[in-house]
């Protein structure tokens, strides 16, 4: 079976009031937690960046019940297109992104092998699954 990469180009940004954290309060109700869905043929990936973590998921079927369900529970949802991303000061860069998915403290490593040295250590809760990939960097 051949291997397809989809490269998402629209999808819906969320809106809820779901929001959590010790200033929560201050934002506008129905506009406190947001989070992204990335729609292609077929499927669906939302990545949804909480307090602590990150989470990732894939919507395997129609998206249109899923939206329907959000709306029903109070959410606005807005489309959007997929745009390369710009430079950012802050730098949304690799390392942030994988610790928010794997949970990891922002403090937990610095550069991307360190990352790698501390899911190959003993004292690491993480499982680290042994994959092979034709793909060096997909």
């Amino acid at each position: 079976m051949q291997t397809k990469i989809h490269r998402f180009q629209h999808g819906y940004l969320v809106f809820t009031d779901h929001g959590s954290g010790p200033l929560a309060w201050l934002l506008r109700r129905g506009f406190r937690h947001c989070f992204v869905i990335l729609a292609t043929d077929g499927f669906a990936v939302t990545l949804d960046p909480l307090l602590h973590r990150a989470e990732l998921r894939v919507i395997d079927g129609p998206l249109e019940p899923v939206l329907e369900r959000l709306e029903a529970n109070g959410a606005t949802i807005t489309p959007i297109a997929v745009q390369p991303s710009r430079r950012s000061w802050r730098g949304a860069d690799c390392m942030r992104m994988a610790k928010r998915l794997l949970g990891l403290s922002p403090w937990a490593a610095a550069t991307p092998y360190g990352l790698y040295k501390i899911l190959q250590s003993n004292k690491c809760s993480y499982k680290v699954l042994d994959m092979q990939s034709d793909h060096t960097h997909i």
